[in-house]
């Protein structure tokens, strides 16, 4: 199960509003509950005039442009699997809790007949993200795409930032017992960033409904 979290932080952790605290809390500790089987990313947009140094356009684009669809704009905005399935605002950690896990619920007794094996290498600054994915069963699946993220852990509050999406790729047809090479993908490391600090998450989506079907994390 993926929770892709739209937030929003200000500058600092110490003044991150009180509804995105609930809403982080109580996906960290469904995190320790479901362990492998869910994976977290967490988007930063700035609102309005203030600033939050980890937001980006892309991070806006995505939520404007691929998620939020005709919902009024508002944070957190929570979607799990893809944007069919959201959860916006949270009054309290133990409320947006239960209600995240029954979504999860849900979500993890649905299997897909994929797998996603991530491979990352790092080299000379540089780190090259890989891997395979394969369909086991009987019948081929298509119209599929693959995307790449970068994420850093800097810790409170900020374990699952996306820093940046790589170069996306499609996947036409997969027949059964298949296993595909993933393209590599490179992301030149800059300056100040910590180098064991970043992990790549994989999703796999269906490209028309554009659901969520599987995903990997590399660290």
């Amino acid at each position: 199960a993926v929770v892709e979290n739209f937030i929003m932080h200000y500058t600092n952790v110490d003044s991150i509003p009180n509804v995105v605290q609930y809403s982080q809390e109580a996906t960290y500790e469904l995190s320790g509950d479901y362990g492998k089987k869910m994976l977290i990313l967490e988007y930063h947009l700035t609102p309005g005039a203030y600033e939050d140094s980890l937001a980006s356009s892309e991070n806006e684009s995505r939520y404007e442009n691929e998620y939020r669809g005709s919902v009024s704009r508002g944070f957190p905005h929570t979607f799990f699997n893809g944007k069919q399935t959201f959860i916006q605002g949270a009054s309290s950690t133990a409320t947006v809790k239960s209600r995240y896990k029954n979504i999860l619920d849900s979500l993890i007794l649905k299997k897909v007949k994929l797998f996603c094996e991530p491979d990352l290498t790092f080299a000379n600054g540089v780190l090259t993200v890989g891997g395979k994915i394969a369909r086991y069963g009987n019948e081929s699946i298509g119209d599929l795409v693959v995307e790449m993220f970068i994420l850093e852990n800097k810790g409170d509050y900020l374990y699952y930032t996306v820093r940046q999406k790589l170069l996306s790729q499609t996947i036409s047809q997969l027949s059964p017992k298949e296993v595909r090479d993933l393209e590599d993908r490179e992301f030149v490391i800059p300056n100040g960033y910590n180098q064991n600090q970043l992990s790549v998450a994989i999703l796999i989506k269906d490209n028309i409904s554009k659901k969520i079907l599987q995903a990997a994390l590399a660290e």
